[in-house]
């Protein structure tokens, strides 16, 4: 008889623990969705301001780049081709200088 009781003890207490296992194991996973979403939202704020410091960058780049090329300044040439190089932009650097320079030469050459 004792044993049926301390088998019915642990039953319960077996039981009693799961009951709390299944709440604490939905808090700890809120908790992480909470900590994910903050991670998440942080990582979106990261991104929306590297997107803005390279639209400046690339803005302040194209007007260099375009000032060298009329004034025919080599060293400001060279310092933007290598930051053009250095960013991974070097397709951008080169559509700007079709733009820029061949596009007026063939439309001169044309006429």
């Amino acid at each position: 008889m004792a044993t049926a009781t301390a088998g019915l003890s642990c039953h319960h207490a077996l039981k009693y623990t799961t009951s709390l296992v299944t709440p604490l194991a939905t808090v700890v996973a809120l908790a992480a969705a909470v900590k994910s979403h903050t991670a998440l939202l942080l990582f979106f704020s990261f991104q929306q301001r590297i997107a803005a410091i390279t639209v400046t960058l690339q803005h302040s780049l194209e007007k260099s780049f375009q000032e060298g090329l009329e004034t025919g300044q080599t060293d400001i040439l060279k310092q933007c081709l290598r930051t053009y190089a250095t960013i991974d932009k070097m397709r951008d650097v080169e559509a700007l200088f079709r733009k820029i320079a061949v596009k007026p030469y063939m439309e001169e050459v044309r006429s």
